[in-house]
């Protein structure tokens, strides 16, 4: 069984790069936040790749954990670069649309909304608890309380994203990410919750 899910939202130039590890605890019913992080903006692809590399090679994830990748736009190329590298993430495609359907093995396209809302479930639920010392908690709380629907008055169309223009939402995304593949697949181990990961 899968017992870390990682979350990574592929920035591009006006986003950053964002990762998060969530842990399974509670039998395989409830998550904890165990690690988050940004890479700095206009990072090249490649050292990107490298980075999400670098983390799942480490002792506390090879083996034991699944990458559920946002494989929209700039994250294409990056789900490319880790295959040649041995690693196969999830690809999910982050659409407007209103249900989420699988599209291969390990490729998914789930509209932004489902994301949020099985984060937001998770979270209210109290089966989502963030670990104490993440290196980034602070920035991903305020990530969540500016995270915000957006409607479209002459199209109808609800949207998703920061309701301030000086935050962003990729640690909300990659975080979003990570719960949603974890609902979606299964597993009934018990895992005892810990403190954040100290990963390289």
């Amino acid at each position: 069984m899968t017992e870390f899910l990682v979350g990574m939202d592929v920035g591009q130039k006006q986003d950053h790069t964002a990762i998060a590890v969530i842990q399974r605890v509670q039998r395989g019913t409830g998550y904890e936040l165990r690690h988050v992080e940004r890479v700095n903006l206009n990072t090249p692809v490649q050292q990107v790749v490298e980075r999400a590399e670098h983390l799942l090679r480490t002792p506390q994830l090879w083996g034991r954990s699944t990458l559920a990748l946002d494989a929209t736009g700039a994250g294409l190329p990056v789900v490319d670069l880790l295959k040649s590298r041995g690693i196969c993430p999830v690809a999910i495609t982050i659409t407007s649309g209103k249900d989420a359907s699988q599209v291969g093995i390990s490729s998914y396209r789930v509209p932004k909304r489902e994301l949020v809302r099985t984060l937001v479930t998770l979270l209210e639920s109290g089966r989502l608890k963030c670990a104490l010392g993440l290196p980034f908690g602070k920035e991903f709380i305020e990530e969540l309380l500016v995270f915000q629907l957006r409607l479209n008055r002459r199209t109808g169309r609800a949207s998703y994203g920061s309701g301030s223009g000086s935050v962003h939402d990729d640690l909300v995304l990659a975080v979003a990410l990570a719960c949603w593949y974890g609902e979606q697949s299964s597993g009934a181990r018990k895992l005892n919750p810990a403190a954040a990961l100290h990963l390289p």
